[in-house]
């Protein structure tokens, strides 16, 4: 037979991997004459995406050499595994911070709660990084849970002038959500008339679950809006019940 190079043992691992089967993954690790920051890399990735942290800090600490994939992906696996301290000292170790570094680390302050982190680091990202479209997410995320309106607000309208990101649906359900839960239902039923996309029910139920009506009487739409799109669950009459009581 002949001699297999390093991207085919390199690509019989990914196979492995992607099927999730990682001990013959491991084994066709091993087993490899030679190994590149690739193969590596492939490793690390196949343990770090089904949360094998100890494994994957094994491979990432063994590697001699490391790329920018190698720290965003360990830094990564800690976050979604909930060792946000782990995953701080990685990135406060990396030698080079790409967005991708800075956005793992936003979602994982978001994600658990560590809004005023999130915020703090987003601030020191625009100083070297253009935040992209998930960085954005990550930090009206942050204002959102943190009831910020004003901070929520003044990022989501810099998206587009100042960083050339056009928000996504994503972007406005969470604005949606931001203003309603704060009490701007006015401007919460303005932002849903004029937004690029067709509103769902979750977009109605953030208006209706405010409780609120409105000059507009936004919360009568919403309610027949959320009736519309989700009319066979129970929340939505809830919802529309405690909305009439206002």
């Amino acid at each position: 037979m002949k001699e297999r190079s390093i991207v085919s043992w390199t690509a019989m691992l990914c196979a492995y991997a992607q099927n999730g089967h990682l001990e013959d993954a491991r084994q066709v690790f091993d087993a490899m004459p030679e190994r590149d920051v690739v193969s590596y890399n492939a490793m690390l990735a196949a343990y770090t995406q089904r949360g094998h942290m100890d494994e994957a800090s094994q491979v990432f600490f063994g590697m001699e050499e490391r790329s920018s994939v190698s720290w965003n992906c360990i830094a990564c696996g800690y976050a979604q595994d909930g060792h946000i301290d782990a995953a701080t000292r990685v990135f406060l170790a990396m030698p080079e911070l790409s967005v991708v570094s800075w956005t793992v680390m936003l979602c994982a302050y978001a994600h658990t709660g560590q809004w005023t982190d999130a915020l703090d680091l987003f601030s020191s990202m625009k100083m070297t990084t253009m935040p992209d479209d998930v960085a954005f997410l990550c930090v009206l995320l942050a204002c959102n849970h943190a009831g910020s309106v004003r901070s929520g607000c003044s990022h989501f309208f810099s998206m587009a002038p100042d960083y050339n990101v056009t928000p996504r649906k994503q972007h406005y359900s969470l604005m949606l959500d931001l203003l309603s839960r704060g009490g701007y239902l006015d401007d919460a039923g303005e932002l849903v008339a004029n937004m690029p996309f067709a509103p769902d029910a979750r977009d109605w139920t953030s208006l209706l679950g405010s409780g609120k009506t409105g000059k507009e009487d936004y919360g009568a739409r919403a309610a027949r809006g959320v009736l519309e799109l989700d009319p066979h669950k129970d929340g939505t009459y809830v919802l529309l019940a405690n909305y009439l009581q206002h």
